[in-house]
């Protein structure tokens, strides 16, 4: 009988075997085992080849300690060249600091927004009808609006970095308080916040903060 399992030839079941669909988890783990060794593949010591985030810190303290250790033994050429490299790693520091408090800000704003609900700006009708409007109005408002959401970014980023200017000053006069008292001559003397300014080699550090400070005042 061709109905029964007796008339239903060896090619037969063999064609039924390969055309059953192949195990999805056979399927699934494999794709996974390839993913391991994808990352098993990236060497790990690559990650020590990135910049450390302390960089510029360390830099700067290194250069105060190399200022304040050897500044009696240096030539004067040497001792302007050290202020100059203070000057730019201070600004580095300032740079750095600004960028990464800028994108975190941008980021938190970005997942605020997202999270909002989504809502268009509306046109403000003009002319003699309340539904009048036309298409240069919306450019001209949308114009508007950037240039005020752009001033606005930009006296927030001024706010930052003038607050950030303002630490370090701070930290100079932390410093100050905490080494006022220098021996001059064999005699030890209290000196006054901009007396030991110049004293340390600072002043030109300082006079390079406060200037940027009073102009975003």
């Amino acid at each position: 009988m061709l109905g029964s399992p007796r008339g239903i030839s060896s090619q037969a079941l063999k064609s039924q075997v390969s055309s059953r669909p192949p195990n999805a988890n056979l399927g699934v783990t494999y794709l996974l085992k390839q993913q391991m060794r994808a990352k098993k593949a990236v060497d790990p010591a690559l990650s020590s080849l990135l910049p450390s985030e302390t960089r510029f810190q360390r830099a700067s303290d290194t250069v105060k300690q190399v200022v304040e250790k050897y500044r009696d033994m240096l030539s004067s050429p040497t001792r302007a060249g050290l202020c100059e490299v203070s000057k730019v790693v201070t600004e580095a520091c300032l740079l750095e600091e600004t960028v990464t408090i800028h994108v975190d800000d941008r980021r938190k704003r970005i997942e605020k927004r997202y999270h909002e609900k989504k809502r268009g700006k509306r046109g403000k009708p003009v002319g003699d009808f309340a539904h009048n409007i036309g298409l240069q109005e919306l450019c001209n408002q949308q114009e508007e609006f950037l240039a005020e959401f752009q001033e606005k970014e930009h006296r927030r980023q001024i706010r930052a970095t003038r607050s950030i200017l303002l630490r370090e000053i701070e930290k100079l006069k932390a410093e100050w308080r905490e080494n006022r008292e220098v021996i001059i001559n064999g005699a030890t003397t209290k000196l006054q916040f901009k007396q030991w300014l110049k004293h340390t080699g600072k002043n030109k550090e300082f006079l390079l903060m406060d200037t940027q400070r009073s102009q975003m005042a």
